[in-house]
C-alpha cells in the first residue's frame, strides 16, 4: 500500500510498461522517474505527497525496475 503517496494528479504512466510512476529532479536538475509503488523489500519508498526531490537511497529509480528500460536507452541504435 501506498504511504501518503502522491497526488493522483503526479502520476503518470511509464510509457514502457505502464507501471505508475511520478516524475522528480535529481540534486543536479535532471528529470527522474520513481516507482510509486516499490518493487523489492528494501528500505526504499514511494515519494511522498508533494515531495518534488529524488532522494538516491530514498526513492527507487523506475528504470532500475522497469522490463523496457533499454528501449529508452540514448544511443542505443544498432547500426553495425
Amino acid at each position: 500500500m501506498l504511504r501518503a503517496g502522491p497526488y493522483p494528479k503526479d502520476v503518470s504512466q511509464c510509457q514502457g510498461c505502464g507501471v505508475d510512476v511520478v516524475w522528480m529532479r535529481t540534486k543536479r536538475r535532471k528529470w527522474i522517474m520513481a516507482n510509486v509503488m516499490v518493487v523489492d523489500n528494501s528500505d526504499l519508498r514511494g515519494p511522498n505527497a508533494g515531495e518534488d526531490r529524488f532522494k538516491y537511497g530514498e526513492h527507487q529509480s523506475h528504470f532500475a525496475t522497469c522490463p523496457e528500460a533499454g528501449s529508452f536507452r540514448r544511443g542505443s541504435d544498432d547500426e553495425t
